[in-house]
């Protein structure tokens, strides 16, 4: 890297301007950051989406870093500095992991060197040499950035898992697919786990909003990293609690967890609690099944299987998020079962479903146990619309609502319906 910098610094050296042009880019940094944030946000209205924690947190930070590299780039005599070289690559390391393409993280640094190049045009008594140089240094920058963004880039696909990391991945795979005992041991050796009697299999998995919602494929991109970050920050967070043998195993837009429950391990019940407080503290958007499975044997790929079952009828009946057991969702697992009787409850339910208004007054209604004032609260509704919209669901379903046994056969259609949809 040393000699690529020392080929550009004559360059980007000559582009070093009258003092007051220094002064102003240092001490407009912060500006520039939001001015980047507000260019970002406005080209591409995905970000929109994302919640003010995020933009003023983890966006606004990556704005700050590139406002910063180019700026202390475009005031040196030296071009840029290696600790930024090393940095990008870090950052570009990270964006792969993170399923971010590159083309998104080079445009926040083209939009960084634009804001720069516009903040000196605009302002009074602007000097168009000055401006000129800078963006003649803005060009130089970003074709060092380009560089050292793609160099990252490359390394992460390379190495994408080191050799410990792939042998536990490996280990967890081979108990998933019940591979024989023999291969399952010698891949435990490879990956210096001690292998359990039995395990706690859990499975992770994305929040409802991101399953199966009708979104512009940018939507479906960045709806794809944000999952992918929060997984890998679920990861990072839970295994350190649930000891040093268990595994992690990424599987499609989810995770499947082993926790070992003998030999020292944890005891059932502490892992379940060890998973819920680390879901509770800091992923209160993911759901996750749980189904015990001994080892060896024969049933630990179906234990997988009912695990992400678990996992997918309580995000789809839009239960709370959370850790669930089987009999926790036995009810809706039963109804998700597809046959005649399942397609004709969703069938029944059909109309309403049409209907946005009258499916979110049938849920607040079950949620607040029919009391109606408090269900129009929360629907931010007068009580009688509450009311009015319950007796067109009757009119539609021939079913009243307000009725308990009613009610009870409306849920279980709605349900239905809902994991009709998944399927």
């Amino acid at each position: 890297m040393t000699g690529r910098v020392c080929d550009t610094s004559q360059m980007l050296s000559d582009a070093v301007v009258a003092s007051e042009s220094v002064r102003l880019l240092r001490e407009s940094r912060e500006a520039l950051s939001l001015g980047t944030l507000n260019e970002l946000v406005r080209e591409m209205p995905e970000y929109s989406a994302l919640t003010d924690e995020q933009l003023y947190g983890d966006v606004l930070a990556v704005c700050r870093t590139c406002i910063d590299t180019f700026v202390d780039a475009f005031l040196s005599d030296g071009g840029i500095a290696n600790v930024h070289l090393v940095t990008l690559r870090r950052s570009a390391a990270h964006a792969a992991a993170d399923g971010v393409p590159m083309a998104e993280m080079m445009r926040v640094y083209h939009l960084a060197v634009r804001t720069a190049i516009q903040f000196s045009g605009d302002r009074p008594r602007a000097n168009p040499q000055d401006t000129l140089a800078l963006a003649k240094s803005g060009m130089v920058f970003l074709e060092l950035v380009t560089t050292t963004l793609a160099e990252g880039y490359a390394e992460a696909r390379e190495l994408a898992v080191d050799d410990a990391q792939e042998a536990r991945i490996r280990l967890g795979m081979d108990l998933i697919e019940n591979k024989d005992e023999g291969q399952v041991r010698e891949s435990a050796v490879r990956a210096g786990v001690d292998l359990a009697g039995e395990y706690a299999v859990i499975a992770v998995g994305l929040p409802s909003a991101q399953v199966g919602a009708a979104v512009r494929a940018s939507d479906e991109v960045r709806q794809r990293v944000l999952a992918a970050r929060d997984l890998r920050r679920l990861c990072k967070d839970a295994l350190p609690l649930l000891g040093t043998n268990a595994l992690w195993v990424p599987r499609g837009q989810g995770a499947l967890v082993l926790v070992p429950l003998d030999h020292g391990g944890l005891t059932w019940d502490a892992a379940l609690a060890q998973l819920r407080e680390t879901l509770g503290a800091r992923h209160q958007d993911m759901h996750a099944g749980v189904v015990r499975s001994e080892w060896p044997c024969d049933t630990f790929a179906e234990a997988a299987r009912m695990a992400s079952r678990i996992r997918d009828v309580a995000r789809d009946s839009r239960r709370a998020a959370g850790l669930y057991e089987l009999a926790d969702v036995a009810w809706e697992l039963q109804l998700s079962h597809s046959g005649p009787a399942q397609s004709a409850l969703a069938e029944l339910v059909a109309p309403v479903l049409e209907r946005p208004d009258l499916v979110e007054t049938l849920d607040a209604y079950v949620t607040f146990d029919g009391h109606r004032t408090r269900c129009a609260r929360a629907l931010g509704v007068h009580p009688n619309t509450v009311d009015n919209r319950l007796a067109r669901i009757a009119d539609l379903t021939d079913r009243d609502p307000t009725r308990p046994g009613d009610l009870a056969f409306l849920v279980a259609a709605v349900t239905a319906s809902r994991l009709v949809r998944r399927t």
